[in-house]
């Protein structure tokens, strides 16, 4: 009975062990899905003030580019908190100059990546949904460097 007892105990002690390596393992794959989005975000939008600058692409009234070219760069920039297939970019149209965040979560194909509103000058990362509403608000303001409550970030 004593070996059944000191068995069942080892086998606890290793599920748990388990579990807290995986929980461990996600928080730095999450860690590293969040660095790599926002270094995307930085080279997006450097290379937004860069054209800007320069003036060697058609610029708006406020003084943008009107849309961001995939050829400013070596390699489209990664989205990696975005899962599955989703178009790169999309830029917000003249009726949404005032937004500073899209009005969708990346949910299905219909949504880039990557939000741009030229209006503004501001470049947004799009994030999955995640278990909670809470939980991808969360994910897009640490992405973003946003303060955005659950309720903001529309589905």
């Amino acid at each position: 009975m004593r070996t059944v007892i000191d068995t069942l105990i080892a086998v606890v002690l290793l599920g748990m062990l388990a579990g807290v390596g995986w929980y461990k393992l996600r928080g730095a794959e999450e860690d590293k899905r969040v660095t790599v989005t926002q270094a995307a975000l930085q080279l997006i939008h450097g290379q937004v003030l860069y054209h800007a600058g320069l003036g060697d692409v058609p610029l708006n009234k406020s003084g943008h580019p009107v849309s961001i070219d995939a050829g400013w760069f070596e390699t489209e920039p990664t989205n990696a908190c975005v899962e599955g297939e989703a178009p790169w970019m999309q830029v917000a149209q003249e009726a949404a100059y005032r937004q500073r965040h899209p009005k969708k979560i990346v949910a299905d194909i219909d949504h880039a990546m990557f939000w741009y509103n030229p209006y503004l000058g501001v470049v947004r990362a799009r994030v999955s949904a995640q278990i909670s509403e809470q939980e991808t608000v969360t994910l897009y303001n640490q992405v973003n460097g946003a303060t955005l409550e659950a309720g903001e970030l529309e589905w």
